[in-house]
C-alpha cells in the first residue's frame, strides 16, 4: 500500500474540516428560532413546488364563481322585471 502524499493528508484534512463545519452550521441552525420557520417554508416548497401559483389560482376561482352568482342574481332580477312590465 503506498504512502500518502502530503497532498493526499491536505485535501483528506480540508474535507474533514468542510463536513465538520457544515455539521455544525446545520446544527446551530437547526436550533434557531428564525429557521424553523425558513425550515418549513424549505419543506413546502418541497412538497408542493407551485403552491404560491395555486393559492392565487383558487382565489381566482372563488372571485370567480362570487361573479357568477353576483351576475345570474342581477340576470334573474333584470327578467323578473321585464316579466312585471
Amino acid at each position: 500500500m503506498p504512502a500518502i502524499s502530503s497532498t493526499g493528508w491536505l485535501i483528506i484534512i480540508i474535507f474533514v474540516v468542510f463536513v465538520i463545519i457544515s455539521n455544525i452550521w446545520l446544527f446551530s441552525n437547526s436550533r434557531s428560532k428564525n429557521s424553523n420557520s425558513r425550515m418549513v417554508i424549505l419543506q413546502d416548497v418541497f412538497k408542493d413546488p407551485f403552491q404560491h401559483e395555486n393559492k392565487k389560482l383558487e382565489e381566482l376561482s372563488k372571485l370567480t364563481e362570487k361573479f357568477k352568482e353576483i351576475e345570474q342574481i342581477q340576470s334573474n332580477q333584470n327578467s323578473g322585471e321585464k316579466n312585471a312590465k
